[in-house]
């Protein structure tokens, strides 16, 4: 297509008609592609009208070419984006997290967030990832799913406790901002008897939300090379005790009579 401007350059516009990049979407998309001496630049913008995208790819075309022209460094802090999905403004869901690191004052190791995950549709929710290990070799997760009560109700009516093990026994424990159970049960095959290994997660529920908190390893066979101190009614507690909402509200200013 023609170009509606030169951006840099040369200037090439294309038309996707049956766009795809969201899933089960269809949409029209411009692309845009530039060159500034040995750099090439693309922008891809999708939506109802080939009108509206060209004036879209063709607005950042601009923005991004300043760049060209002026680079920048591309900081750490840029290239970290695991905090992106709860970021979402459509989500209207109360995120509670560990933080990054968490570092409890019990003697537990450290945790790092890896990964989130969010969405909207069907219903809101969230999931985070946390690790003791950044190299990931032989190392323990806590997986934390965020609910909204009523999706959380549904799912427990129908298939009950997310957790990989059986005979499931509860332990409750009262929070200052809502109330939390703590499973500890058999690896899936094994008896319900009193000895043995255990297997334990949580359930905790706050104002607006519920979080589940799951625990994984890399592997299911080296249960003696890795180092599972969440694994415990005593890891369970501190994570259940160590979440808190990520974004806080910001006070009250007081109001002068």
């Amino acid at each position: 297509m023609q170009p509606p401007e030169t951006i840099g350059e040369a200037t090439r516009l294309f038309h996707w008609r049956e766009a795809k990049i969201i899933p089960d979407r269809v949409e029209k998309a411009s692309i845009l592609v530039w060159r500034w001496g040995s750099s090439l630049g693309v922008i891809v913008a999708d939506g109802d009208s080939f009108a509206a995208t060209d004036r879209a790819a063709v607005e950042l075309a601009r923005r991004q070419q300043k760049h060209l022209e002026a680079p920048s460094p591309y900081t750490r802090e840029e290239r970290d984006d695991r905090e992106v999905a709860l970021e979402d403004p459509a989500l209207e869901l109360p995120v509670y997290w560990l933080g990054d690191p968490f570092t409890p004052a019990n003697g537990l190791p450290r945790l790092f967030l890896t990964q989130t995950f969010s969405s909207t549709q069907p219903f809101p929710g969230a999931a985070l990832s946390y690790t003791n290990r950044l190299s990931f070799d032989h190392a323990e997760f806590v997986e934390l799913g965020i609910w909204t009560s009523q999706e959380w109700r549904a799912f427990r009516a129908e298939e009950g406790l997310p957790f990989y093990f059986h005979c499931a026994k509860p332990h409750r424990l009262d929070l200052p901002d809502g109330s939390a159970v703590v499973y500890a049960g058999r690896p899936g095959g094994r008896r319900c008897d009193e000895h043995g290994p255990r297997e334990y997660g949580a359930v905790v529920h706050f104002p607006g939300a519920v979080v589940t908190v799951e625990r994984l390893d890399t592997c299911e066979d080296c249960f003696g090379k890795v180092e599972r101190p969440y694994n415990s009614f005593k890891g369970m507690a501190t994570i259940v005790r160590g979440l808190a909402p990520r974004l806080r509200p910001a006070p009250t200013p007081p109001v002068t009579p």
